[in-house]
This record gives C-alpha cells, sequence and structure tokens, in this order.
C-alpha cells in the first residue's frame, strides 16, 4: 500500500516540522474469514522507519495493528464490522491510531457499489461514504473528526 496525505491549507513548515506524509504499508492476513471466525489482519503503516530511514520526521501515520473484522449480511444489506488494536513496534511509533479503534461499514442491498462508513480511530470519529463507481477504483468523502472535509481515491488490488 502507498499513501501521500496532505491537509489542506495547511503550508509545508520548518518550525512545526509539518510535511506531506508519504509511507509505504504492508498487510498480513493471519486467518481468513469464515463463517464462524472473523479475518485477521497485522499491518504496518510506514514500514520504512524500522529501517532507520529519515521518514521519522515526515510521518503522521505510522501504525502497526491487529485487525479483526466479520461480515455480517443481512436482507438490509452488508454489515463489516472491525476491531484493532495499534501499538509502537520495533522502531514504528503507532501515530496514525494508538490503543483500540474499530468501526463499520454498511453496504445496502439495493445499493451494492455505495457504502456508508462510521469509524472511531482511537482519537476521534469519522463518518462518510465510499462509492465504487468502476472497479478497482473507489472514492470516499467524509468528515474526520466530524469536522474536517476528507476525500480521497484509492486503486484497490486484489
Amino acid at each position: 500500500m502507498f499513501r501521500y496525505s496532505h491537509e489542506l491549507n495547511v503550508p509545508v513548515n520548518m518550525e512545526t516540522r509539518y510535511f506531506p506524509d508519504r509511507m509505504l504499508g504492508f498487510r498480513l492476513k493471519v486467518l481468513d474469514e469464515n463463517k464462524h471466525l472473523q479475518s485477521v489482519v497485522f499491518g504496518l503503516q510506514d514500514a520504512s522507519a524500522i529501517f532507520g530511514s529519515t521518514s521519522q520526521g515526515a510521518t503522521n501515520y505510522s501504525a502497526p495493528y491487529f485487525v479483526f473484522s466479520k461480515k455480517i449480511s443481512t436482507s438490509y444489506g452488508e454489515f463489516d464490522w472491525s476491531i484493532g488494536y495499534a501499538f509502537d513496534f520495533f522502531s514504528v511509533i503507532a501515530k496514525d491510531f494508538k490503543g483500540i479503534f474499530g468501526g463499520v461499514m454498511f453496504t445496502p442491498q439495493a445499493l451494492d457499489k455505495l457504502s456508508f462508513v462510521f469509524e472511531n480511530n482511537s482519537k476521534g470519529f469519522n463518518t462518510g461514504f465510499k462509492i465504487n463507481p468502476i472497479e478497482p477504483i473507489n472514492l470516499m468523502f467524509g468528515l474526520w473528526d466530524l469536522k474536517k472535509p476528507t476525500i480521497s481515491i484509492n486503486y484497490v488490488f486484489y
């Protein structure tokens, strides 16, 4: 996973050390979801910090984590529940989220390309929606901390 993040209207500043964030992340599925068990994933955002790179000064979103998720289908649509735990791991300091985090994504039965998201990233609550106009692209629109507008464009590798 590669991610580039920059807050609009926040200038790059040497004194506050705010720089747009670039990071390479990895996810490893430890357990596949089945009828009775949730999936388990180990993730590492900003893996370059393990190798002592200079990214520590510009990293805002690093986080090693485990996440458990389970999809539940109903006659209304599909609920995708997640709960995780982020922690410091080797030289990668958890900054994006730390401790317990989680959320739910609901995809209505009638609108299978639209999902509604509500989550807690251990710092605050975020909400929004995701739309998949064409596979493998999705667009997300939401409110970060229920205040700041956020937009993302994602290319999903399967």
